[in-house]
């Protein structure tokens, strides 16, 4: 599971492992949870759609039969027909490995019933793996910003604790070549320009492409030795002053969105996110809720065991200020 902040580069993860697998043969399919409705929509018509969805990515299972069945889930018992789907009908025609991505898996949360029994299946086929070898070739793959906790309520049939969690961090210098190429034209030493771009962003892969952007659509050319001062310079006047006028990705907003209107208690959140940004020495806890939950929103990261604030544009603007301002509303 690839459970992180959004615009950290899941999908793109997700685009260059499809490539990689396909050139080994294997079968690749995604379903965007997403794009399954979940308004005015019932248990039996979620996984109709959502299996419709999953079958769309193999041909072979394009058939009359499959057909008439898809269009009687939804009457029958739904969680029953989602095992029979993968035992009797996928694993029986798709003879390769098979690796089924799940994006935008934090869309669950807005459904108005439980998906358990949907996890609770995933799990049933990685146990079946001792004694049916057919399911070794089944993997899932769930992808989305969001906490296992918050989509599945009961550790007991969790598949989250019998996958691997990948985490991602941002760019580093030494895997920005094709972003430096696009300042050759503006500067004399783009490493250096791209050093200073770091710096602001922390590698947050989103803002470390907005700001290189910046550089480039730049009218004047940056003098050889002022790297640091040009690169700042440009990032407060476009990215930090009067941010909620220039942010019109919804990047920064999306950040401040969910911290004030998080699930969990936002004083405690807002107190725990001040200790941070006073560098109050966080230990990384991983059973903590709070701590969890502003990783999952992007604005601090892991460094050393320990919660450091994401980067300084993040900084600057979430500053203490700002802190103390949504303390005292």
């Amino acid at each position: 599971h690839i459970l992180n902040a959004r615009q950290m580069g899941k999908s793109s993860l997700r685009a260059r492992i499809t490539h990689q697998f396909k050139s080994l043969n294997y079968r690749c399919a995604l379903v965007d949870i997403s794009s399954v409705p979940t308004e005015q929509i019932t248990r039996g018509e979620w996984y109709e759609d959502f299996l419709a969805q999953l079958t769309q990515n193999f041909p072979e299972l394009d058939t009359p039969e499959v057909n008439d069945w898809l269009d009687n889930i939804s009457t029958s018992q739904p969680a029953r027909e989602f095992k029979y789907f993968f035992e009797k009908i996928l694993l029986p025609k798709i003879k390769e490995n098979i690796i089924i991505f799940l994006e935008e898996i934090d869309a669950i949360r807005s459904l108005d019933f439980s998906l358990n029994d949907f996890f609770k299946g995933i799990r049933y086929f990685y146990n079946c793996r001792d004694h049916r070898p057919e399911f070794e070739r089944l993997c899932f793959v769930f992808i989305g910003a969001t906490l296992p906790t918050d989509v599945i309520e009961d550790p007991k049939i969790t598949p989250f604790n019998i996958g691997t969690r990948i985490r991602l961090s941002g760019f580093k210098l030494e895997n920005t070549e094709p972003l430096t190429r696009g300042f050759k034209e503006k500067c004399e030493k783009p490493q250096a320009v791209m050093k200073e771009v770091l710096i602001w962003t922390g590698g947050q892969p989103f803002l470390t492409q907005r700001v290189c952007s910046l550089v480039e659509l730049a009218e004047e050319n940056i003098p050889s030795g002022q790297e640091k001062e040009w690169v700042s310079q440009l990032v407060q006047t476009e990215v930090i002053e009067n941010w909620l006028d220039k942010d019109r990705s919804d990047h920064l907003k999306t950040i401040q969105k969910y911290i004030l209107k998080s699930n969990l208690p936002v004083e405690e959140l807002l107190i725990m996110y001040k200790s941070i940004w006073l560098n109050e020495n966080i230990i990384l806890d991983l059973n903590s809720r709070k701590q969890e939950e502003l990783l999952i929103i992007g604005i601090v990261k892991i460094e050393k065991n320990k919660l450091k604030i994401f980067n300084k544009i993040y900084q600057e603007i979430f500053n203490l200020e700002w802190i103390e301002k949504n303390l005292n509303s």
